[in-house]
């Protein structure tokens, strides 16, 4: 992944769930690959079309990615804000 940066691979594309490199590295629990993402400027926020992001993925099944995480944020499932 680090190789594939330093070539100048994006961090924003999506697939045709809304999943980029980061979320589909957090899904995966690929941690060292995630960290590099992040450190090429991945956002842990964005979210894919289920509303998943990298954070609430990482804290809800991994934990460990959250760096500059919006911890306000929820997914799909969440009905109204949790106060």
């Amino acid at each position: 992944m680090r190789a594939l940066l330093a070539q100048g691979a994006g961090v924003t594309a999506r697939d045709s769930n809304g999943r980029t490199a980061l979320i589909a590295a957090a899904y995966g629990a690929h941690l060292e690959i995630a960290q590099a993402l992040i450190d090429a400027g991945a956002d842990v926020n964005t979210q894919d079309v289920s509303r998943q992001s990298a954070y609430l993925i990482a804290t809800s099944e991994i934990r460990g990615l959250t760096a500059g995480a919006g911890v306000s944020a929820h997914d799909a499932t969440v009905r109204r804000r949790c106060p």
